[in-house]
């Protein structure tokens, strides 16, 4: 009824495990490492798998933003940002590796974390997220679908991955009158750099990147869902009925039917059910709200530097992805603060409005005012 080879995953290298290999090389594994290099060895991660794959990818992405500011900056080429970002796993592997298997060695003493068991429910979402993003892998957009504001910024991938100097004043052509107030776009640097760590046309990569969508979506909110249940056995199931009501889509509906929906362009994005298009504001829905909200609720909750820090990048982050999203965490941070200030005690609102409050909405200020920003860093 599908259509569905299942084996064509495995019988194409080029366009499946290449791209898989390159988006865990690029979105998973940093985040990864630098978390189980920071996080003490005797202590048990009891985090369920699709919340340690948000967490991984949250680190991973405001690293990188970070990065690739300084890349625009120096005119570094996108070949450059990609041995930076492999030094660092190959450090933090190093230095995981130490701590996991060697320093256990020396010192066989040292107390082991318990590792945490996957369950059933978790399994099957797992199989739900899997299947889904290969449905979204193998029905790609088609080119001759694809015109006027998607075309554009795949004008950018190709810029950013003719690894020529990064500039945003080369890279960013637009008329006057629609120029963007964000320098380069960001998830178009991603597929970028992406492609060309997987040796593929930048083009073939893009018009095949909506699997990402559910992956990395379903991951960020399982993280959000969690951060408001606190309870991994609520979240899974909630969740799962989240998977189930996306894949009767697939159920009761023929396969042509897709088919006129990819074709289709723009006028087909299926958003809010995370099977949007490859531009950049369906991503920035369906991937970037869901882990920015839940570091800010985890920030909410932990009142720590090291997640402000972590929530005032996917501030950063927002504004060279898809500026919209900025304003809607804003809104709703904003409605945080007026639900504390009416229902917790004076002490707790003001240990919030200190610790969190304040400071993001300082952040929120400087991102959206700061003039290098603004004008594109450096002239």
């Amino acid at each position: 009824m599908l259509g569905l080879r299942w084996m064509d995953v495995f019988t194409s290298p080029p366009h499946s495990l290449l791209s898989l290999v390159a988006a865990a090389w690029i979105l998973f594994l940093p985040g990864f490492l630098i978390s189980e290099c920071l996080r003490p060895k005797t202590e048990s991660d009891r985090r369920a798998s699709l919340q340690i794959l948000a967490d991984a990818v949250s680190v991973s992405l405001v690293l990188e933003v970070v990065l690739a500011i300084i890349a625009f900056t120096v005119h570094a080429t996108i070949s450059t940002w990609i041995d930076w970002m492999t030094s660092c796993n190959v450090c933090c592997f190093t230095l995981w590796a130490w701590r996991t298997r060697w320093r256990g060695a020396v010192n066989p003493g040292v107390p082991r974390a318990p590792r945490t068991k996957m369950h059933a429910v978790d399994a099957l979402l797992w199989l739900m997220i899997g299947f889904l993003s290969l449905e979204l892998y193998r029905w790609a957009d088609t080119i001759s679908a694809i015109g006027w504001e998607v075309a554009l910024h795949l004008g950018y991938v190709r810029h950013y991955f003719s690894n020529l100097p990064l500039d945003v004043h080369m890279m960013v052509a637009r008329p006057g009158e629609v120029a963007p107030p964000n320098g380069f776009f960001f998830w178009e640097f991603l597929l970028a750099a992406m492609s060309r760590l997987a040796r593929l046309d930048c083009l073939e990569f893009s018009l095949r990147s909506r699997w990402l969508i559910p992956l990395l979506g379903l991951s960020g909110l399982y993280a959000l869902t969690f951060e408001l249940a606190r309870s991994k056995r609520r979240t899974s199931l909630i969740i799962s009925i989240v998977a189930i009501a996306i894949l009767t889509t697939f159920l009761f509906r023929p396969p042509d039917d897709f088919q006129a929906i990819v074709n289709s362009g723009n006028h087909g994005r299926i958003i809010t059910a995370f099977m949007g298009s490859i531009h950049h504001a369906d991503t920035a829905m369906e991937i970037l709200l869901p882990l920015m909200l839940a570091a800010f609720f985890r920030l909410r909750r932990s009142q720590d530097l090291p997640r402000l820090i972590v929530f005032a990048l996917f501030i950063l982050m927002s504004f060279f992805w898809h500026p919209r999203e900025l304003f809607q965490t804003a809104w709703i941070a904003a409605m945080m603060m007026v639900t504390d200030l009416l229902l917790q005690r004076r002490q707790v609102f003001w240990r919030l409005l200190k610790k969190v409050y304040a400071p993001a909405f300082a952040a929120y200020g400087i991102v959206v005012a700061a003039p290098p920003l603004r004008s594109g860093f450096l002239p």
